[in-house]
């Protein structure tokens, strides 16, 4: 029920925030909370209430294993090179460009690097 409540301030500071007039905005507090607590209140309830759930959520989510052992990296290098590297590419060949950096950026630094960081830190 925790989530409700917190559902419901977030809800509250959404609405006072407009009526203010303040600029709401989806990748901002209070809706990208808000947006967080109603998604996962709702991935809750069908893990919880669909007997078929753990099928289909292990379909969905099988493809992201292979990034998982970069996963922290691309936490970390994702919002870096998507949002403040600027190129001169046109968009067809910035996004693929950009991805492909980060794949190579995470692949070095989780795949290579920390191996050996952590043999010398042990």
């Amino acid at each position: 029920y925790i989530h409700i409540f917190i559902i419901a301030i977030l809800s509250v500071v959404c609405i006072f925030a407009f009526v203010e007039n303040n600029t709401l905005r989806p990748g901002l507090f209070p809706l990208l909370f808000l947006r967080h607590f109603v998604f996962s209140t709702f991935f809750l309830l069908f893990v919880t209430y669909c007997k078929k759930a753990k099928i289909i959520i292990s379909k969905i989510l099988m493809p992201f294993s292979y990034l998982s052992p970069i996963s922290y990296s691309l936490y970390i290098f994702h919002y870096i090179i998507f949002i403040h590297l600027n190129t001169s590419l046109p968009l067809l060949l910035e996004v693929p460009f950009k991805i492909a950096l980060v794949l190579v950026l995470c692949y070095l630094t989780e795949i290579k690097m920390q191996p050996i960081i952590n043999k010398y830190i042990k």
